[in-house]
């Protein structure tokens, strides 16, 4: 996803209620992954069940 804020303001808007904001989780300082120093972003939030889900992005 591009937006993980954008994408976070739609879902919430829908009803998802988030457990926590969009926030980095890891940053590649060495490209291991992808790009070097590229950060991983995710927001978490429960589904009806009370199962953990996340909206994930790099930037």
């Amino acid at each position: 996803m591009d937006d993980i804020d954008a994408a976070r303001a739609e879902l919430s808007a829908q009803g998802v209620a988030f457990t926590s904001e969009p926030h980095m989780i890891h940053k590649d300082e060495d490209g291991t992954f992808d790009n070097p120093r590229t950060e991983e972003w995710m927001a978490f939030f429960e589904d009806p069940a009370g199962n953990t889900l996340a909206i994930a992005t790099r930037r």
